[in-house]
């Protein structure tokens, strides 16, 4: 299955906040992270039947005794990854999963311990409004680089702007 167009999370760092209760401290969801969790509810909502379709394939899956293999491509716009010199910026990709996968795993109805394999790729958009994340899930198995969905986009990419 693949989740199209889903919005791009914050950091992770961004996310959560330490608060001191008495002797001891606890993480809390910033109003950041809040924000972003209302931005996927939008998201639920317009996707909702094919949300929910999902949901039953994954929990098939998982009843079935499967992990899951979830691939995640992060579109930013070029001026968060590009300097104006061509050099990359510092963009931690990897801070931006745990909240993509949290919030995945709520609309799936699944707990995100089933993930067992995961891959990230950052690639380019030339449209700010465009920065946005899909996500492959499907059962994990051992994978061919051929399929996997970036290796697929990567290629049509490429068709395109050869056309």
């Amino acid at each position: 299955m693949i989740i199209k167009d889903f919005p791009m999370p914050i950091s992770v760092n961004r996310a959560y906040r330490s608060v001191r209760t008495g002797e001891h401290s606890k993480m809390v969801k910033t109003d950041k992270y809040k924000e972003y969790i209302d931005l996927v509810n939008g998201y639920q909502l317009v996707n909702f039947q094919l949300l929910k379709g999902f949901s039953e394939m994954a929990k098939v899956w998982v009843d079935a005794g499967n992990t899951l293999s979830f691939e995640r491509i992060f579109l930013f716009h070029k001026k968060k990854i590009c300097r104006k010199d061509g050099r990359s910026k510092k963009l931690d990709v990897s801070n931006r999963i745990k909240c993509v996968d949290d919030c995945i795993c709520d609309l799936l109805g699944i707990d995100d311990k089933y993930i067992e394999y995961g891959t990230e790729l950052k690639m380019i958009t030339s449209d700010e409004n465009q920065e946005r994340v899909y996500i492959g899930i499907k059962p994990y198995e051992e994978m061919d680089l051929r399929s996997t969905l970036g290796y697929r986009m990567l290629i049509n990419m490429q068709s395109e702007e050869s056309v």
